[in-house]
């Protein structure tokens, strides 16, 4: 397609600028799959502490009762 809009420069611009866009947007795509990942680890992260916590804590108090009741 040689018409003379296609070859416009207010088109090529246009192009240039759609281009553009489109790189910003893939950028900008890549660092919310990102943010997403690090959010579901804190989720995970968040969940799994205060079982891990509270898991110690149980086992830290049967360990005591278990060392001064016999």
């Amino acid at each position: 397609m040689s018409d003379a809009a296609s070859d416009s420069p207010e088109l090529r611009r246009t192009l240039a600028e759609i281009d553009k866009l489109l790189a910003e947007n893939r950028k900008l795509l890549a660092e919310s799959d990102k943010l997403y990942a690090e959010s579901r680890k804190m989720t995970l992260e968040t969940t799994l502490y205060p079982v891990i916590a509270t898991a110690t804590v149980i086992g830290a108090t049967a360990a005591f009762i278990k060392l001064f009741l016999g």
